[in-house]
């Protein structure tokens, strides 16, 4: 999409990462770290444009 912010997107990407990570070391299971980034490349790459 031409008009996605990329600050947002980096910033979206961020939390998702944080909180993937608090998740991870709060229930010792690394399965919420791994679930956090793909969902939110998932959302980065819905606004991606192909040139």
């Amino acid at each position: 999409m031409a008009d996605a912010d990329p600050e947002r997107l980096a910033t979206s990407l961020m939390a998702a990462l944080q909180g993937g990570l608090l998740l991870a070391r709060t229930t010792r299971d690394v399965r919420r770290l791994e679930m956090a980034p793909d969902m939110a490349l998932g959302y980065v790459r819905a606004h991606a444009v192909t040139l």
